[in-house]
C-alpha cells in the first residue's frame, strides 16, 4: 500500500501571499495498479483550485473531514461539491462534520443550488458528534476516530459571559485515521500553548501526526514530542509569526522544548505543497 499526503494549504485563520487556508490530502493507493482514493481534512478557502493544481482527482474523493465550523476549515467546501457536480460524480461522498455545522452547511449548499435536481450525487453527513470515540468506517476498509478537543472554550466562555450562547455547542474534534497498518493522527486546531497535551492518551503510536502552530507553542511542542512514539510530525496551519523565522530556528525552538529527552521522529515544516510518502 502506497499513502500519500498532500498540503495544499498551510495557513492559519489568517491567508498569507505564500500559504493558502487548510486544506490536507491523505492519497492512498492499495496496489500499483489501483487508481487513488482520498481523504480530505478540511477544505479551507480555495481547496477545489488546489485539487486542481495539484492533479489530485475531485471524483476519487471518498471522504472529507471537517474539523470546526471555522472558516478557514470549510470555506472551500462548497467548491469542492461544485467542481464535483461538473465532473459528473455519481458515487456518494461522505462529509464528516461537526453536529451543529450540518444544518447551516446543509443550507449554505441550497443556496448555492447545490441541489436535486442538479447535484447528481448523494452527500452521506456523518455528525461527528455522535461517534466520538468510537471508529466510523470508510472506503477502502479505512477507519476515522475523532476526539474532542477544548480549541473553541474561549468562545464558550466569552459568549456564555453575554448570554449570547444560542445554539453554538462549540464543537471541534480531532482525530486518527487508521488504515491497514498506517495510523496518522490529525490534530485540528486546539487550544493554548500546551493544547497538545490533552491528546495525551489518543497520539499515541502514530506513523504521522499533523499538527499546528496557529494556536500552540513550538516548545511546548517539542515538550509534547519528546520521548513518545510519534514517527514523523509534520506541521501545518502556522501563525503568520512564525514565517518571520528560518526554518532552522524554528525547529530549534521544538527541540530545545523537548530537551534532554529528545525527539526520535523526524520533523516536517511543511508548505503548500508539501507531499510526504509512507
Amino acid at each position: 500500500m502506497a499513502l500519500q499526503v498532500t498540503f495544499l494549504g498551510t495557513a492559519s485563520g489568517l491567508p498569507t501571499p505564500g500559504r493558502f487556508g487548510q486544506t490536507v490530502v491523505v492519497g492512498v493507493k492499495k496496489a500499483d495498479h489501483d487508481s487513488p482514493m482520498y481523504f480530505v481534512f478540511d477544505a479551507g478557502d480555495g481547496a477545489s483550485s488546489l485539487l486542481m493544481r495539484h492533479g489530485i482527482d475531485h471524483l476519487a474523493i471518498e471522504a472529507i473531514f471537517i474539523s470546526h465550523m471555522h472558516a478557514d476549515h470549510h470555506g472551500g467546501l462548497a467548491q469542492v461539491v461544485k467542481t464535483s457536480m461538473h465532473l459528473q460524480r455519481s458515487r456518494p461522498l461522505c462529509i464528516l462534520a461537526p453536529g451543529e455545522g450540518i444544518a447551516p452547511l446543509k443550507a449554505y449548499l441550497a443556496a448555492s443550488y447545490l441541489i436535486d435536481p442538479f447535484l447528481k450525487y448523494e452527500i452521506n453527513w456523518i455528525p461527528i458528534d455522535e461517534h466520538v470515540g468510537r471508529p466510523i468506517p470508510l472506503a477502502g476498509d479505512a477507519h476515522l476516530t475523532a476526539v474532542a478537543n477544548t480549541h473553541l472554550n474561549g468562545y464558550r466562555r466569552r459568549l456564555e459571559q453575554l448570554s449570547k450562547q444560542g445554539s453554538y455547542r462549540f464543537e471541534s474534534y480531532s482525530c486518527a485515521l487508521d488504515i491497514d497498518s498506517k495510523r496518522l493522527v490529525y490534530t485540528g486546531n486546539l487550544r493554548g500553548a500546551s493544547g497538545h497535551d490533552e491528546l495525551v492518551s489518543f497520539v499515541e503510536p502514530c506513523d504521522l501526526l499533523i499538527t499546528e502552530l496557529a494556536h500552540t507553542d513550538p516548545a511546548e511542542l517539542g515538550r509534547f514530542l519528546a520521548g513518545r512514539d510519534i514517527a514523523h510530525t509534520a506541521i501545518a496551519h502556522f501563525n503568520r509569526k512564525w514565517d518571520q523565522l528560518s526554518d532552522q530556528e524554528l525547529l530549534d525552538l521544538i527541540h530545545q522544548g523537548a530537551g534532554k529527552t529528545g525527539i526520535s521522529g523526524h520533523i516536517t515544516l511543511t508548505r503548500d505543497g508539501t507531499v510526504i510518502t509512507l
